[in-house]
């Protein structure tokens, strides 16, 4: 709670009240001030009265005091997207040092996490093998923790591509269990449907066809009900490239509607890209 001081000043300040009038029966005024200062900590019950004569409810309070770390680890998040498309190898060691600093200051777990993401990439790029430690830091905590929220499934996302295939088949299926709470979110339930996709990609690239045809089945069950079309149409295209490489002709013709799906949602980039998909691995429409 010591970490809240400072919020609590500037809400008190933004009610109004000063250290008399808000301290007043609950704490002594020399200890509000101290706490305000982050100089102390306070017990729960009298953080709660402070919380109820703010007139503040706890869920405001937690969104205001989060929304600046949520900031920090969406920069993150832009930054890394940015480094890996340009295979900014720089940039990344910067992140790299960023990340230990940040976590030097509040021990944040995530910010282990965003290091052993960094490290495993750079390794990807100078061709070296994957940590096998961290590995096994990022699985033991996806599988400790009970309820998966945005972060966690955005962690296993951006895991995916130095996770052994077996444990990204195994986490697939532990992140629909683990999800259902929040299995209301939209986003949420976007952001999983995209992780699984990239699942479903690693498996055909590996030429696990039966678990790519099991997990596109889970896929779709899971997107019953949503209007998630891009990632409807992106399994419907891997099903027709499974069925493509059995040999059966059908593949052809649910690649090529989820071909013109994509031209007709104007999406002519992610069109021309499924086209090629097909080309590089020796099938023409």
């Amino acid at each position: 709670m010591e970490k809240f001081g400072p919020m609590i000043r500037e809400l008190r300040l933004s009610k109004g009240l000063t250290l008399n009038e808000l301290a007043k029966d609950i704490v002594s005024v020399p200890f509000l001030s101290k706490y305000e200062r982050g100089g102390s900590d306070i017990s729960v019950a009298h953080f709660f009265q402070l919380m109820d004569r703010l007139n503040v409810r706890f869920s405001e309070f937690e969104v205001a005091n989060l929304v600046s770390e949520q900031e920090k680890q969406d920069a993150f998040l832009e930054k890394y997207s940015y480094a890996v498309n340009n295979d900014n190898i720089i940039l990344l060691r910067q992140l790299l040092t960023d990340e230990k600093q940040y976590y030097q200051q509040n021990s944040n777990v995530r910010h282990v996490h965003n290091q052993i993401i960094l490290k495993q990439y750079i390794h990807n790029l100078s061709q070296l093998p994957y940590d096998q430690e961290g590995i096994k830091v990022i699985k033991d905590y996806l599988m400790k923790v009970e309820d998966w929220h945005l972060y966690e499934i955005e962690l296993f996302g951006n895991s995916i591509f130095f996770l052994p295939l077996a444990t990204s088949e195994f986490l697939v299926k532990t992140a629909i269990k683990k999800t259902y709470l929040m299995d209301k979110i939209s986003n949420n339930k976007h952001v999983l449907a995209q992780v699984i996709a990239n699942v479903i990609t690693r498996m055909i690239e590996a030429d696990e066809l039966m678990k790519a045809r099991q997990l596109i089945e889970l896929g779709k069950r899971q997107l019953t009900h949503t209007k998630f079309y891009y990632e409807k149409t992106y399994l419907h295209f891997f099903e027709g490239y499974c069925l493509l490489k059995e040999g059966k002709e059908l593949g052809e013709n649910y690649c090529q509607q989820a071909i013109d799906v994509m031209k007709t949602l104007k999406d002519y980039e992610t069109a021309n890209h499924l086209t090629a998909y097909l080309d590089e691995h020796g099938f023409k429409l």
